[in-house]
């Protein structure tokens, strides 16, 4: 009797310290697997770019990242997912100026688009990463977003599932498990998420020119295209994905004269790139308001307002936004007034609408595998 009360109080103190560990770790093993359609083609998306980076991408390799992606096991209470704060509906961004994390505090910056990210060459406002499997693990381990500072705890999490390790051998050829993997696959799943089929493109004013004719267009959207680029909107938002010519353009556009968070500068300790931040791409951003990296506009006119009139002039304000000496052709110390009319900044506002692709926010492979 004594032999089987002792063997009870040890089975229970061993239960007690597993839900202890379980609680401290705020972890539970669970398995629902995520419903992954085998049939959905994420290579075929990218050879259409005819991206010399297509070969990163394989259909296992972005089923695994979609999983990944939406899986709330990445954070550290299994509170949120990478899909929490980049939403397929938003063009998978967020909808609100900071997004709330794993424990409800909140992030430091917006939640930018991250699609068409094959070719870009830098991550994030500040561009602190230049490579998207660093960068996809980042808010994993970041004490506010996700919280999982202990990649061994993540390892130990997914490969406690049925599903995973079945998952990465058809990825990557072995079950075995690696924070690498996990930001590998679910760089496979982002480099996936292209986007060029709207309004603009089929009108062709992106790439084959920006006063086009098209009967596609109404007429406020084609005016809003030549007001575009006559008023120098392209040429910071540029190229294909309308944010640079090489994918790697930083800016300060005037927001501040003395910027609370100096962006670039804040990373670099450069006087010089304080207020800079990443210029995003115009893809979809009808649908990825508030805007700026700190969410401050929330319509379009606002930012249309903004470039019309309240750019405000400090040390490092780009020179593109700076007015120009008429005698020397030499920026000045002002900031540009674009002095557009009510008529141009509707007709500007329009363009941007044109610049939607629906089919994206509502491909399903792209979107929750664990929803029900």
């Amino acid at each position: 009797m004594k032999k089987i009360f002792l063997i009870s109080i040890l089975t229970a103190a061993i239960g007690c310290s597993i839900f202890v560990a379980c609680k401290k770790h705020e972890f539970q093993k669970r398995d629902d697997a995520p419903y992954l359609d085998d049939s959905y083609d994420y290579e075929a998306a990218i050879s259409a770019t005819g991206s010399a980076n297509q070969g990163k991408v394989t259909n296992a390799g972005a089923r695994l990242g979609r999983a990944l992606f939406y899986d709330t096991k990445l954070s550290k209470n299994n509170a949120v997912a990478c899909a929490s704060c980049h939403k397929q509906d938003l063009a998978f961004a967020d909808n609100v100026a900071f997004s709330s994390g794993f424990d409800g505090g909140k992030t430091g910056r917006n939640s930018m688009s991250i699609i068409n990210a094959l070719d870009a060459k830098g991550f994030f406002w500040d561009n602190r990463t230049q490579d998207l499997n660093d960068m996809v693990l980042q808010p994993i381990r970041h004490q506010i977003e996700m919280g999982l500072e202990s990649s061994d705890f993540l390892i130990t999490k997914l490969k406690a599932t049925s599903y995973y390790p079945m998952l990465f051998h058809d990825a990557f050829g072995s079950t075995e498990i690696t924070k690498e993997l996990v930001g590998k696959a679910m760089a496979q799943f982002i480099f996936s998420m292209v986007t060029g089929n709207t309004k603009a493109d089929q009108a062709n004013v992106i790439i084959g020119g920006w006063n086009t004719n098209s009967s596609i267009l109404t007429p406020d959207e084609r005016q809003g295209s030549a007001i575009f680029q006559n008023k120098g909107c392209a040429g910071c938002h540029a190229g294909n994905n309308l944010r640079g010519w090489n994918d790697l353009s930083f800016a300060n556009i005037g927001l501040d004269y003395d910027y609370p968070d100096k962006g670039m500068g804040a990373l670099t300790a450069d006087a010089s790139q304080n207020g800079v931040f990443k210029i995003p791409s115009l893809r979809n951003v009808a649908l990825t308001a508030p805007y700026m990296h700190d969410g401050r506009y929330a319509t379009l006119e606002q930012v249309v307002e903004h470039y019309n009139s309240g750019i405000i002039y400090n040390p490092t304000l780009s020179p593109q936004l700076k007015k120009m000496d008429p005698i020397t052709y030499q920026p000045m110390n002002e900031a540009v007034k674009m002095n557009m009319s009510d008529d141009d900044k509707r007709c500007l506002v329009a363009f941007l609408k044109t610049l939607t692709d629906y089919a994206l926010i509502t491909d399903p492979k792209f979107s929750d595998p664990f929803k029900k």
